[in-house]
């Protein structure tokens, strides 16, 4: 279904006599009551959520570059001695 803005229906509705007006905008009305839940359901739906978790993510370099750097900065220094071994608790 094509995309139709605000501004075209107004232009379209501005051309007819007040009658026909009232006809458009009653048409609309249910129109939007009627395919809104639909639309509404679908975009929180379970499907709708896997849709969206199986894409690709949308990330450029720097974001890549972000979390090598958040990783670095988290990581611990490596210790060779135990907790239990002699002097490892210190």
């Amino acid at each position: 279904m094509p995309e139709i803005t605000f501004e075209q229906v107004a232009d379209l509705a501005s051309r007819l006599p007040p009658t026909e007006q009232l006809k458009l905008v009653a048409e609309i009305g249910e129109r939007i009551r009627h395919e809104l839940p639909q639309t509404l359901s679908r975009r929180y739906s379970a499907d709708a959520i896997l849709d969206a978790v199986r894409q690709p993510p949308h990330l450029d370099a720097a974001d890549v570059d972000e979390l090598e750097r958040a990783i670095a900065a988290g990581r611990l220094p490596i210790k060779q001695e135990g907790i239990f071994d002699p002097g490892g608790g210190e």
